[in-house]
């Protein structure tokens, strides 16, 4: 019967820690998700100031050629 209610207990705390690796991974991804559109809003911003720059730098050479 002690055997029995180890075994209980084992099963118990087996099965609390496979719910907290769980929890984790899901904050994990969670926080990988709002950093990934992080990195989105800004890869977009940058894109928008190299298209700035190269207007720019489109705009410096046409009145070269002139």
């Amino acid at each position: 019967l002690a055997l029995e209610s180890n075994d209980l207990e084992r099963a118990s705390e087996s099965s609390k820690e496979k719910e907290q690796s769980t929890k984790e991974s899901h904050d994990n991804i969670d926080d990988l998700l709002v950093k990934i559109a992080k990195l989105e809003k800004a890869t977009k911003s940058d894109a928008e100031e190299i298209d700035k720059l190269v207007r720019k730098l489109k705009e410096i050479f046409e009145l070269v050629d002139d």
